[in-house]
């Protein structure tokens, strides 16, 4: 039907709009365009998390899945994240313990929160937002600015779909590696008829 302000994005094969406003009502419904056939069909909804009507909202894809944040319902703005899974046509809520992290500014500063100061790696949802900016690079998804009802906002914020996998610290196997080593020794003691090698 007829609506403004929905959310959009694409693969491959199709464009997908969820949501929007009539003049009348905000809306929650799901359609997929097919850009083989550009013919346009709606998508079923299942499970018990389907997100609220809403528009001025965002969503991007990920892995077949789709992802939206945020939004305006007519009374607050919204910063609840869902996602909807192709395979099984069902969405599900994204909640607020998952990776997200403020990124810095170009001036090196952290925004959390929608303005209030705060450092890389903090784990605060963004605070509710409508016209905002999504998308996705590598396994990651990228969500700046917006309006909050009073304010228009610069926030920049990363959604990590994959942990980030940090090796063991190698430090003191590598410090280990350069004790009683020949090639690095400038002098040799015997000790116990054992070669012992050291710098000066």
């Amino acid at each position: 039907s007829i609506r403004s302000c929905p959310s959009w994005c694409k693969d491959q094969n199709s464009v997908y709009v969820f949501g929007g406003y009539d003049g009348v009502q905000r809306m929650n419904d799901f359609f997929a365009c097919d850009l083989d056939t550009y013919t346009w069909s709606q998508i079923p909804c299942g499970g018990d998390h389907v997100p609220s009507p809403r528009y001025f909202h965002a969503c991007a894809m990920y892995n077949n899945k789709m992802y939206t944040f945020g939004g305006y319902n007519g009374t607050e703005r919204l910063n609840d994240m869902y996602e909807y899974n192709f395979e099984t046509f069902r969405w599900s809520e994204v909640h607020g313990d998952s990776p997200i992290e403020a990124l810095p500014k170009p001036n090196g500063s952290a925004s959390v929160g929608g303005g209030s100061g705060g450092g890389i790696g903090t784990t605060d949802v963004p605070s509710g937002r409508s016209s905002l900016v999504a998308q996705v690079y590598n396994s990651s998804l990228f969500v700046f600015g917006g309006y909050n009802g009073q304010v228009v906002l610069n926030d920049f914020y990363e959604f990590r779909f994959e942990p980030v996998i940090i090796p063991p610290p190698t430090l003191i196997d590598d410090l280990r590696a350069l004790i009683n080593h020949r090639e690095f020794s400038d002098v040799t003691f015997v000790v116990d008829d054992q070669p012992v090698y050291a710098s000066r």
